[in-house]
């Protein structure tokens, strides 16, 4: 039913109608919604519209939507109903790892259940629920990530990514389709080589779209303001005040859009670490690296954007554990540790009291310290109870946490730190997605130190999406001379060059700073 509602009386949660609403631009795709926060409605009114026609379900007024937007808000909901609408709504089966799809990959569901989607939609996802006074009132970005979910959204149907060996096969079907090429009855030359490199950089996560030297500056740029804006989210949580969410969900845009450009950035940004900043820095790598892991899986463009805007704030509720408990160098007393382990608790009351927050936001804070055998904390879930966002978060988390340097130890190597995930998989941790992770990250990751069979040390600052094992390295150090010299680049990949790497070190072993070596 639809009903003209004064602007005045507008409310979260109300669905704006796809008719009776000459407001909104005709040439938009998409002329209706669901108003996810007041910062719609002051655009709204912004634009000088009086009412707005608003569609209400069946026997359903004005009064009643109040008490229906609260339902709306996934921070309300209980665990269990949370549980069924994230299933629906985000394209995500959330079962037991023995019983997903080959590699660990998320389970995607069938189009039979997506008028059910459609109902449910206004729990998670501001991006596709944006009202048509948003897109009006703000220029829409044009970067890499903007420019996939713009063709995710324009055929919903069409595959993520293409059947092994149908790439080129596409591209000349292309090519026959292409009026502007006259049908001359000649054989059809084979597509160039250059095409199929920049189609196997649209569909192969962690391809180069931009080289490493144009987007490290934009990447440094990009994680020092998201650190930032971390630690202002955190210090309004602290005085009981809400954080801007929308900002924080357009960082997780802008950190998205460089992973996509070029992953290798923004992933050395994660290894230029400083214990002072400990928390919002890791805050920020979790982002990082969730966003790198969950296009290493393959998931949908919106499923991504959730993951990271949760890994961001997954651990909010630690600004209200003292800071004392939080530097002890030594090991903490029982009630220390409980007082910790309350951070969890704290972090879900914060983001209840941000409207706007993603429900897979929830999950991630809610369950990245929870264990498969019931060892975590704070509900004790036991196996399929932890969701598959709960089981990316704790991998994460648990990474960066290890290649940290604490108060109370040493920051693990890349290497050690894998192999901590590797002992606790399949106990603890979903063993799939840790392997997964791995092989997503590279056994060298990007920014560890590693030298090379000719004695040669360098810093890994590329990596090869088709041969893992051949990076590229910034080398500055001869092992044979024992002298530092310029650094210099290396591709092992290469067929010119007969090298190879020998084995892992540590960069403090070294005296030099690696910001000055990439």
């Amino acid at each position: 039913m639809n009903k003209n509602v004064p602007v005045s009386e507008l409310q979260v949660g109300m669905y704006i109608s796809d008719v009776g609403n000459d407001w909104i631009p005709a040439k938009r795709k998409k002329r209706k919604g669901y108003i996810r926060s007041q910062a719609t409605i002051d655009k709204i009114l912004s634009l000088g519209v009086k009412a707005v026609c608003i569609d209400f379900p069946s026997e359903t007024t004005a009064s009643d939507v109040a008490s229906d937007s609260e339902q709306a808000v996934p921070s309300k909901a209980p665990d269990t109903g949370l549980g069924k609408i994230v299933k629906i709504t985000d394209k995500i089966v959330m079962n037991d790892s023995k019983h997903a799809q080959k590699h660990g990959d998320f389970v995607e569901e069938q189009p039979d259940k997506k008028a059910a989607k459609k109902t449910l939609k206004k729990t998670n996802s501001i991006k596709e629920t944006a009202t048509e006074a948003e897109d009006s009132a703000i220029a829409p970005r044009t970067g890499l990530f903007d420019e996939i979910k713009n063709n995710k959204k324009a055929s919903d149907s069409e595959p993520s990514l293409p059947k092994k060996g149908g790439l080129l096969d596409e591209i000349k079907a292309n090519q026959k389709n292409d009026v502007s090429i006259p049908a001359t009855g000649e054989k059809s030359h084979p597509a160039p080589r250059e095409g199929i490199a920049q189609r196997a950089k649209k569909y192969i996560p962690g391809a180069v779209v931009i080289p490493f030297a144009e987007e490290y500056d934009r990447a440094r740029t990009l994680h020092s303001e998201a650190k930032l804006q971390v630690e202002e989210a955190m210090l309004l949580a602290k005085v009981g005040k809400p954080f801007d969410i929308d900002g924080i969900e357009e960082m997780a845009d802008g950190l998205i859009d460089s992973i996509i450009s070029n992953r290798n950035t923004l992933c050395m940004m994660t290894v230029l670490k400083s214990q002072d900043n400990y928390l919002y820095e890791h805050s920020v790598n979790c982002g990082v690296l969730t966003g790198i892991f969950a296009r290493h899986l393959k998931l949908s463009i919106d499923i991504v954007h959730d993951l990271v805007t949760g890994a961001i704030l997954h651990d909010i509720g630690m600004i209200e554990v003292p800071q004392e408990i939080i530097n002890k160098p030594g090991k903490l007393t029982p009630a220390e540790e409980k007082e910790m382990q309350r951070h969890i608790v704290t972090g879900r009351k914060i983001l209840e009291k941000n409207r706007g927050v993603p429900a897979i936001a929830f999950e991630v804070c809610k369950q990245h310290h929870e264990r498969l055998d019931g060892q975590g904390y704070m509900q004790k879930m036991h196996g399929h109870q932890v969701n598959q966002y709960g089981r990316v978060g704790a991998i994460v988390d648990m990474y960066d946490a290890l290649t940290s340097n604490r108060s109370y130890r040493k920051a693990f190597s890349p290497a050690a730190a894998m192999k901590k995930l590797l002992e606790t998989s399949g106990s603890q941790l979903d063993a799939k997605l840790v392997y997964q992770f791995i092989q997503c990250i590279n056994i060298y990751p990007v920014g560890s130190l590693v030298q090379l069979d000719d004695s040669r040390v360098g810093v890994v600052y590329e990596l090869n999406v088709f041969k893992k094992d051949k990076p590229k390295v910034r080398v500055f150090y001869s092992g044979k001379d024992k002298n530092y010299f310029e650094a210099k680049t290396v591709d092992l990949a290469d067929p010119n060059i007969r090298i190879k790497i020998k084995q892992g070190l540590d960069i403090e072993d070294f005296d030099i700073e690696l910001e000055d070596v990439i």
